[in-house]
């Protein structure tokens, strides 16, 4: 099988290693594509006893938002396959997902995806997951599509003004028309 592994160091100045990722990512398994965190790793730098989350990082390193968004919008859109365990598997991973959503919300200009992501969070099943958690996928939720709304309007705005501004060269042209 067909996979490409990426490794993603982030140092401290230039000798202090605080987070540490490894992925997998297959392009075409059975007519699905996903992507598999093997190792993620945070090594406290201040406080011993305080480790750091995906999310701290995402949220305190700029150079590697968009990396870490893109990922976290490939474990929402699969989150089907991490919630498929035992009761206690589910429990940890709707954790996961609740970081996993806020990352996709808050960061939502960095998903590529925004209209498949939505779908999927919208596809979860209340059923599976607490309260807190679906508390965060709905306020996210309403993110992901305000941008998307955002988008179509300027969309739209450049649909109706790109004919006239066309329209105008043809007739400063010179030429009869």
């Amino acid at each position: 099988m067909d996979y490409t592994e990426r490794v993603m160091y982030v140092f401290q100045d230039t000798d202090v290693l605080f987070f540490s990722m490894v992925t997998h990512e297959y392009p075409n398994h059975c007519g699905k594509s996903y992507c598999l965190i093997d190792t993620l790793d945070s090594i406290p730098y201040f406080d011993i006893h305080k480790r750091l989350s995906i999310q701290d990082v995402t949220v305190r390193v700029e150079s590697i938002r968009h990396f870490s968004v893109s990922q976290m919008a490939l474990l929402v859109e699969n989150a089907y396959v991490l919630l498929a365990g035992s009761a206690q598997q589910r429990s940890n991973m709707c954790e996961v997902l609740l970081a996993v959503a806020w990352i996709c919300g808050e960061y939502s200009q960095h998903v590529r995806n925004q209209r498949g992501v939505l779908e999927s969070m919208l596809k979860t099943k209340p059923s599976v997951m607490p309260g807190h958690i679906l508390s965060v996928y709905v306020q996210n939720i309403g993110k992901l599509y305000c941008s998307l709304m955002s988008q179509a309007e300027e969309e739209v705005d450049a649909l109706k003004t790109s004919p006239i501004r066309a329209l105008r060269a043809f007739g400063s042209s010179g030429k009869s028309v």
